[in-house]
């Protein structure tokens, strides 16, 4: 039985997954010295951190669902717009955070994690247009 080929949101869902999933392992803030922090040691880095910064437990939630929707080829939408919300929110907690000093600066976990909400938000540009232009040409068809 021969397998079919990924569908474009599919492969957009994959890497969307794997960019977030593995940013949680990632450094997220560096401060300028020799010191990076890590997705789990964020909250401990902070005296009082903000209550967003537990999204950073649902980047390794979202990044395999992420991954096993995609790879099963049973695209979720629903889950890529998930993604890309929490995602969102997180960056902006640590976009927040770092601009309280000027020694702070983002590290590959954010950057990886910001290219896993862009590929995210593509994913659903790309299902609503190839579903637009499969309506279409049923239109086309029964015309």
């Amino acid at each position: 039985m021969m397998r079919q080929k990924f569908k474009k949101e599919e492969i957009l869902q994959i890497l969307s997954g794997i960019m977030v999933f593995i940013s949680f392992f990632q450094a997220w803030i560096y401060d300028g010295g020799l010191n990076y922090f890590y997705g789990p040691e964020l909250k401990r880095m902070l005296i009082d951190p903000p209550f967003l910064i537990n999204l950073v437990y649902w980047l390794l939630i979202l990044g395999a669902a992420n991954v096993f929707f995609g790879w099963s080829r049973k695209y979720n939408p629903i889950l890529a717009g998930t993604t890309a919300v929490v995602v969102f929110l997180f960056l902006k907690t640590i976009v927040d955070f770092n601009s309280q000093s000027e020694k702070l600066s983002a590290a590959n976990g954010f950057y990886m994690a910001g290219v896993g909400m862009i590929a995210a938000v593509a994913s659903i540009l790309v299902a609503r247009k190839e579903r637009l232009a499969s309506n279409t040409g049923t239109k086309d068809v029964n015309n």
